[in-house]
């Protein structure tokens, strides 16, 4: 059966498809037809092809993605598109997080619903860490990525100090401060969060996990250190995404913190978190980074 007919793609693009792979010497090339004409959508425009080289596979991708961001730079400054008119469309999202940082790094506004990355991004991972030490205050790894984030900022002058001061767990620090010389500010931070988790493990078993997501954030202020930084509102978004997640993990099989965790750790939540997305709003004004299962392109002037 010969597949040559395609229902999805504009003309321009199918073009930009055969004119690339009839060039191509390893088979033959039978060129696609389109199925159907659009009548706004496509029509006219230019399909570029943006090559980027590197090393590897990782170093052509971000030479890939710095050519993709400084393009649309480009397109913006002149006038040509609005930030709102663009997507950046991904087979998966996997990778994802390079073009995003190589557009931010352009001054460029950006929303991502890939799904994919979701574990990187800091605010999920600090309130993770958390949910972990009020699980287990030994979990030694979550302490210090809990007093390293803004939930505390503790420089690491004073996190080494910590370190020292005590023969096994940052807990035990945590618990006797006094002895340890801390800074002044340091001190201050380590204290406000030993007490912000004192608070917060009181409440473990009393509230469900999409309102013990929502008691981290604003026990610990952390909405606050989110909304002073350039992304807030996408910091927030994700945040908002993380305490749902949380709510229906809740519904499903109760305030289990660390089945919840290792849920999203391994993956299993990987269809809830996709389908969620990640939108400040509806109305924002940045380029939106899709999978290409999530969107077909047609109704973005520039993808």
């Amino acid at each position: 059966v010969s597949l040559h007919e395609n229902r999805r793609s504009t003309p321009p693009v199918i073009a930009a498809i055969n004119a690339l792979f009839s060039r191509e010497d390893r088979f033959t090339h039978r060129p696609l037809t389109p199925f159907r004409t659009y009548e706004s959508a496509g029509q006219g425009l230019p399909v570029e092809l943006l090559i980027g080289v590197g090393d590897d596979l990782d170093s052509g991708r971000e030479v890939e993605a710095t050519l993709v961001a400084r393009r649309l730079r480009d397109l913006v400054d002149r006038g040509v598109c609005q930030e709102a008119d663009i997507a950046v469309v991904f087979r998966a999202g996997t990778r994802a997080a390079i073009y995003e940082s190589a557009l931010r790094a352009e001054g460029l506004s950006t929303v991502s619903s890939t799904g994919r990355g979701f574990l990187q991004r800091q605010p999920v991972g600090d309130v993770l860490a958390l949910l972990r030490v009020l699980w287990n205050r030994y979990d030694d790894l979550a302490l210090l990525a809990c007093l390293a984030s803004p939930f505390a900022g503790v420089s690491n002058d004073g996190l080494a100090l910590m370190r020292e001061a005590v023969e096994w767990e940052f807990a035990d620090a945590l618990d006797n401060l006094g002895p340890i010389g801390l800074k002044d500010d340091d001190l201050a931070r380590a204290v406000t969060l030993r007490d912000a988790i004192a608070r917060l493990r009181s409440e473990v078993g009393r509230l469900g996990l999409g309102d013990l997501v929502a008691a981290i954030i604003a026990e610990t202020r952390y909405d606050l250190a989110m909304l002073a930084m350039e992304d807030g509102a996408e910091r927030m978004a994700n945040l908002e995404k993380l305490r749902r997640v949380a709510h229906a993990f809740d519904d499903a099989q109760g305030c289990d913190i660390p089945g919840f965790v290792r849920a999203i750790e391994s993956g299993r939540l990987d269809g809830e978190l996709k389908t969620e997305g990640v939108i400040a709003s509806e109305g924002a004004a940045a380029i939106r980074l899709l999978s290409v299962h999530q969107a077909k392109g047609l109704e973005f002037p520039v993808v």
